[in-house]
This record gives structure tokens, C-alpha cells and sequence, in this order.
């Protein structure tokens, strides 16, 4: 656009000086967002021109953001978009959307797209026209700051202004409380002030192009801060040692309950080791049973004295396992308290097992008697307790009388592995039969899933068939939407091709008239087209007939 000039606020920027830069007309059709324009641009010349005359009126791109246009080239808009930047340079700008609490613009930092349609290539030169180190209209900065500058030096808002500049750059106070009322004497000054935070931002990002030089003065402050400073400076050793203390006392309660705690739990870890005795002691129960009913059997003992006969039996056993804990105290007197506990609270758990189990279990207990032990001495606390429970183990051995003869003793070694033979021959009879049962099962499973292999596709041929149609039913299908000529040509397309077939008279009336219009245009549907029109004899003759009977009639009207 030739010879046009941006309207936004003092923006200098014109198609002389910019060739590249581009313009953009005010919003005429849109009423609303023509309001938000004319207020952003604040121009005498905009504000007071009528509609007609705002059509002609435009503004460059350096007022609109990044984000607002369709492409890196910035030649064309976002639909829906209004200008709110007033551009210094490329990084920074006025951004009258939002504005302080004084109603004017906040200063803005740009930071470049992040979107891949607006980010340009490297040899893209910008068609904004900005050059390194240049800002656009400083003279209205120049102004604005200066204007505001000469408002702070009234004496009531200078040493707040001062007090603002001072705080900025002093250390950090070593307290957290210090901090706070170091804040709020800050904040108090700064809501006080005329000089807003904007402004402050403005002048330390623009001293160098601006030449502004802010001078510090000595801070004033109340004594009311100073005083409350000291009170807490002065509260402050007194919070540690309370501190200190109160922490001495947490960690001694601390290391008292942990004692505890842990007493506690070797206590209850060592039950555990009475659990594992008793299962060494269980099995020497079951050991020697089935071999003494059998030995009554043997002997052909009555069922009552069996009866009787394992009763005291039992008695007996109870009353020197009873005895076991008792010995095993009296040589343990020297151990620790602790194993005394533990102790006392076997012979009660003991008690408590021998009530409820009364029935002798059948069982072997070879095993579980070498992996007790085994797991037993693994525990360097349980040592004394195991030693003494494998001697009484071994005296209750020594005590009980075994059957002397040496036939009783053979013949229910040798009954229990024949019996134990059959049950094998049977087990693995059961899995012959089973397996064989598998293996026909696995057979028919596998001819199953080729049947059902087999089926979709079978499946699959006969559903087309029962869905499709024939030529003549599609044909009656598709005629009802097709003209005559039309119609006729699809007639012959379907069941023409050979010269035997009966054509119709819609057929031929089709061909006559396409031969009429030449030879050469016949040919070329046949041959291009691949139309399936009767053969250009077949055709020829059918033209001569009708030249004639045309010719007939003439003659006899």
C-alpha cells in the first residue's frame, strides 16, 4: 500500500521509510471491535473521524503480537485480532491491554514464538524494520518518564522513592522474621508513593538509551521499624536455647523408647524359637507309635487292652515331656533372664498343644526332625535350648522298649512297600489311562480348530452368492434412475458383444444416430470408449432400412 502511514498513538512508521512493513485497515464492518481499536490508538485523527473515513485509516504490524498472524511473513491476521503494542524495540514494549493501577501501559517483555508456522528461517530479514541497539519514538518515552520523574520530587514522595531504590539493593537480613518487617515497611512505601513499579521497571531497562541516572540517598527509617528489629534481635538467642533444650529432652525420651522398643522385640522374636522345639518334639511322638500298635497287633493283644495300653502310654510320654522344660531349666540357670521368659512361655504353649492334639498323626518325621535342626542352628540364641532338648530326645529313644523279635520287626517293613508297589502300579496305571484320554482329546480339539478354520472361508463364498444378484435384476435395480438413451447404452454394455443377439429397437436407434454423426466417431467409442455397440455393418444396414422407409413414406404422402 503506497503512501500510508501508521495512526497508532506517535507511531512514525510509513511506506516511505518501511517498504516492507504492512498495513492493516480498522475494522469498519465490526463496530465493537472498532471501539477497542480507536481506544488503543488513541489518535485525535482517529478518534474524532467518522466510519466512512476510518476505512481508509490503518495501523502497521508492529502493533499487534506474534501470535496474531497466519505466518512468519506477518502479511495477513488471525480473524478477530486488535492492536496493543506499542513496540521500543524487538524485545521490549507498552502493552496498553494491561494496565497498573494508574490506568497506563505495563512494560513487556516479547519473547519470540514458540509455533512452527510463525518461527522464520535464518536469511528472513523482519519486516518490522528493527535494527540492533534502536528504539522507535523515545521521545515519547522521554517525555512520559520525565513527567512522571517531576511528580516524585514533591518532598512528601522522596525519601519513599529513595527508600525503594535503597532496598532493592541491600543484603538480605539473616532472620526470617527480619525479612518480613523489612517487606512491609517496603510495601507501605511503595503503595504510598506516586511512583508506580511500571515506571521503576522502564528506567533501569532503558538508562543507557535514555541517559536517566537514578541517585541513591541515604534511607530514613522510622523508629518504630528500629525498635521492633531490636526486640527481635534480643528474642532471638533466647528462641534458640529454649530450642536447644527442648530438643535434649525429645532426644533423650526418643533413645529411652527406642530401648524399650527393642527389648520388646527380641522378646517377641524369641517365642519363635520355642515354636521350632516344639516341632522337633512333635515328631518323636509320632515316631514310635506305629510301631507299637502294630507290635500289639502282632501279638494278638484284645482291643481293650490296646486301648488301655496306649492311654498310660500317653500319660507317660506327657509326664516326661513335662519333666523336658524342668531339666532343661535347671542347666539353663545360668542363661540370661530373657531365656527364662522364653522358657515359660514354651512349657505353656506346650501345654496348650498337648490338650488340643490327643489322636496320635501318622506321619514320617525323618524329615521335618533334620530340617528343625537344621533351621534351629542357624540361630546363635537357641543353641543351649536345642542341646538340651536333642539329649532328652535321645533318652526317650533309649527308654522305650523296641519289639525284640526280628520277624516282627521285617514284616511291617516289608508290608508297607508292597502296599506302597500296588498303589504306585495303580497311580501310574490312572496316568496311562488319563494321559491316553489327553492325548485323544488333544486330537479332536486340533481337527476342530481346522473345521472352524475351514468353515469362514466356506462361509464366506456362499454369502455372495445368496446376496447377489443377477444382470437382469441389477438392471431393473439401476434403470429407475437412469434416462432412456442411457439406459439403452448400459443394455448393451451388460448383455451386448455378440453379433447373435437380438438388438432392440432403443439399441438401434443409439447406434444409427452415433454412425450418422461419422465413422470416425464410431470407431473411436468402440475402440477408446470401449462402448459394446453392434459392429458398423450391422449398423450400416440398420441405417439403410430406415433411409429407405423414410424415403417410402415421403414418396407416398
Amino acid at each position: 500500500m503506497g503512501g500510508t502511514k501508521c495512526c497508532f498513538r506517535d507511531c512514525p512508521v510509513g511506506s516511505s521509510r518501511n517498504p516492507n512493513m504492512h498495513f492493516f485497515k480498522f475494522p469498519v464492518k465490526d463496530p465493537k471491535r472498532l471501539k477497542d481499536w480507536v481506544r488503543n490508538c488513541s489518535n485525535p485523527d482517529v478518534s474524532n473521524a467518522p466510519p466512512s473515513k476510518l476505512a481508509a485509516k490503518t495501523v502497521c504490524a508492529r502493533h499487534f503480537r506474534a501470535e496474531c498472524f497466519m505466518n512468519y511473513k506477518m502479511d495477513r491476521l488471525i480473524p478477530m485480532q486488535t492492536p496493543t503494542l506499542f513496540r521500543i524495540n524487538r524485545d521490549l514494549a507498552l502493552d496498553y491491554e494491561n494496565l497498573d493501577q494508574n490506568g497506563e501501559a505495563l512494560l513487556v517483555k516479547l519473547t519470540p514464538p514458540k509455533q512452527q508456522h510463525l518461527i522464520p528461517p535464518k536469511d528472513f530479514e523482519c519486516p518490522l524494520g528493527f535494527v540492533d541497539g534502536e528504539t522507535q519514538n523515545l521521545d515519547v518515552v522521554k517525555k512520559r518518564n520525565t513527567v512522571e520523574l517531576t511528580e516524585e520530587e514533591e518532598p512528601q514522595g522522596k525519601d519513599e522513592a529513595d527508600e525503594v531504590l535503597a532496598t532493592e539493593q541491600e543484603q538480605p537480613v539473616v532472620h526470617t522474621e527480619k525479612t518480613t518487617v523489612a517487606h512491609k515497611s517496603s510495601t507501605t512505601s511503595t503503595s504510598a508513593s506516586a511512583m508506580p513499579q511500571n515506571i521503576l521497571d522502564i528506567i533501569s531497562q532503558l538508562q543507557p538509551s535514555l541517559g536517566i541516572k537514578l541517585i541513591k540517598r541515604p534511607v530514613k527509617r522510622q523508629s518504630g521499624s528500629e525498635n521492633e528489629l531490636f526486640q527481635l534481635e534480643e528474642q532471638l538467642p533466647k528462641e534458640q536455647t529454649d530450642d536447644t533444650s527442648k530438643m535434649r529432652t525429645v532426644t533423650k525420651e526418643s533413645e529411652k523408647q527406642i530401648k524399650s522398643k527393642s527389648c520388646i522385640i527380641d522378646v517377641m522374636k524369641m517365642p519363635k524359637l520355642a515354636d521350632k522345639c516344639q516341632e522337633k518334639q512333635v515328631p518323636t511322638r509320632k515316631e514310635y507309635r506305629p510301631i507299637k500298635g502294630t507290635v500289639v497287633r502282632k501279638r494278638g493283644m484284645q482291643e481293650a487292652d490296646a486301648d488301655r495300653l496306649n492311654e498310660d502310654e500317653s500319660t507317660k510320654e506327657q509326664a516326661k515331656k513335662r519333666k523336658l522344660p524342668q531339666e532343661a531349666q535347671k542347666t539353663d540357670s545360668h542363661a540370661s533372664p530373657e531365656n527364662g521368659t522364653i522358657l515359660n512361655r514354651y512349657t505353656q504353649l506346650q501345654e496348650k498343644f498337648w490338650d488340643e492334639q490327643k489322636t496320635p498323626m501318622l506321619e514320617k518325621p525323618t524329615q521335618s526332625i533334620q530340617i528343625n535342626l537344621s533351621s534351629s542352628k542357624e540361630n546363635s540364641q537357641s543353641d543351649s535350648i536345642s542341646e538340651t532338648l536333642s539329649e532328652s530326645f535321645l533318652n526317650l529313644e533309649e527308654n522305650i522298649p523296641l519289639s525284640t523279635d526280628s520277624e516282627d520287626e521285617s514284616e511291617p517293613d516289608e508290608k508297607p512297600s508292597s502296599s506302597e508297589d500296588a498303589h504306585r502300579d495303580k497311580l501310574l496305571q490312572e496316568y496311562d489311562k488319563l494321559q491316553a484320554e489327553f492325548e485323544k482329546l488333544s486330537e479332536e480339539n486340533a481337527k476342530l480348530k481346522r473345521l472352524q478354520a475351514e468353515s469362514p472361508w466356506t462361509s464366506a463364498a456362499i454369502k455372495p452368492t445368496a446376496l447377489s444378484l443377477s444382470k437382469p435384476q441389477l438392471y431393473m435395480a439401476i434403470k429407475k434412475y437412469v434416462g432412456p438413451t442411457m439406459a439403452a447404452l448400459l443394455r448393451m454394455e451388460m448383455f451386448g458383444g455378440s453379433e447373435e443377439r437380438t438388438w432392440k429397437d432403443d439399441e438401434r436407434e443409439f447406434a444409427t444416430e452415433l454412425l450418422q454423426l461419422g465413422d470416425e466417431v464410431y470407431k473411436y467409442c468402440c475402440d477408446e470408449w470401449r462402448f459394446r455397440l453392434p459392429s458398423m455393418r450391422i449398423a450400416r444396414s440398420w441405417l439403410e432400412k430406415k433411409n429407405t422407409e423414410n424415403s417410402e413414406e415421403f414418396l407416398d404422402l
